[in-house]
């Protein structure tokens, strides 16, 4: 009988010892993901603010050039 109980108890934690082995293989891999997502989110923020700071300079570049008054005109007559 005291076999049987030292037989039961080993195979209770060893099943115990199973789960937490793959509850810990759940959290790697969940952590693996969130490091990927959280990679991917940086390069979207970084890959925004250079495209916020290209459309500024482009603001700044077309502020900054001064019309010019001389232009030409040309006319065209159509007919049908």
């Amino acid at each position: 009988m005291r076999n049987i109980t030292i037989a039961i108890v080993l195979l209770a934690s060893s099943i115990a010892q199973a789960e937490v082995q793959g509850f810990n293989e759940e959290i790697r891999q969940a952590s693996v993901t969130q490091r990927m997502l959280h990679r991917k989110l940086l390069r979207i923020l970084q890959g925004l603010e250079v495209s916020i700071a290209d459309d500024d300079t482009a603001n700044q570049q077309i502020e900054s050039q001064s019309p010019s008054p001389d232009f030409q005109i040309r006319l065209v007559k159509a007919t049908n």
